[in-house]
């Protein structure tokens, strides 16, 4: 498996934001199409717009957005963190449980009686 260069993982980063394919990529490279994945997003840009920071793999911001200096520009490839995820809290988990424990043993009669609805009030 080969190694790729700054300058390679430049022009990859590059060629996709002018909206080139990840398999004519990897096809121009040599390599397969998953690693031209996981380059755009382990070197993604970084788009402020409206006073939020969003990532996103693309140059192209929307309208009114600023492109902030991607990682990639700089000499220095570096990667940006993964997004951290609260996990639930003790209570919310044990109140989870209790009604997973109240309902395992409902039929299929049981549940046909329930209206599912998404809607929050």
């Amino acid at each position: 498996m080969q190694k790729l260069t700054l300058e390679e993982k430049k022009e990859i980063i590059n060629l996709r934001s002018q909206g080139w394919s990840h398999r004519r990529i990897a096809k121009k490279f040599n390599i397969v199409h998953g690693t031209v994945q996981n380059i755009e997003k382990k070197y993604r840009t970084v788009t402020v717009a409206a006073g939020r920071v969003r990532s996103s793999a693309s140059s192209s911001p929307s309208p009114g957005s600023v492109l902030a200096p991607s990682p990639l520009l700089v000499e220095k490839l570096v990667s940006l963190p993964s997004v951290k995820r609260k996990s639930f809290s003790s209570h919310i988990r044990a109140s989870r449980l209790a009604w997973a424990t109240e309902h395992v043993s409902w039929t299929v009669e049981d549940w046909k009686r329930v209206i599912f609805s998404d809607d929050f009030s």
